[in-house]
């Protein structure tokens, strides 16, 4: 009998960023309320998730600085073209993620990943609740 191994799989920057740039493609789409409903009859407005887009951005952008990691808000900078409070792009940022060759920049990618993926799963509750 073949002996299962345990071994964790090691994770792939590439791979989590295509599943992540599908998220958000589909969450880009939706919407959230501001505000809510109640028995009053005065409803919330409603807000594209995609235009959160900038403020995911700068969320991360104002992590990784703090932190002092000034590879990935460079890298912030040159793949997803962000600057704070002006532009960017999460699509371009994961599409560049998904057709990187460079293993030494993995690490990093994933810290991002991570924190991205949170952010997305938030807005993805949010949009199941409306």
């Amino acid at each position: 009998m073949a002996k299962l191994s345990k071994r964790a799989k090691a994770r792939n920057a590439r791979i989590e960023a295509a599943q992540l740039l599908g998220k958000w493609t589909s969450l880009a789409q939706g919407h959230v309320l501001m505000g809510g409903n109640c028995s009053c009859g005065v409803g919330g407005g409603s807000l594209q998730i995609a235009e959160f887009e900038q403020q995911i951005l700068d969320y991360l952008d104002g992590k990784f600085s703090g932190s002092g990691n000034t590879a990935v808000t460079q890298l912030l900078r040159e793949r997803a073209g962000y600057a704070r409070g002006k532009s960017g792009s999460l699509s371009a940022l994961l599409r560049s993620i998904t057709t990187d060759s460079a293993e030494a920049q993995a690490a990093q990618w994933l810290s991002l990943l991570d924190d991205l993926k949170r952010t997305l799963e938030s807005f993805e509750e949010v949009h199941r609740a409306t």
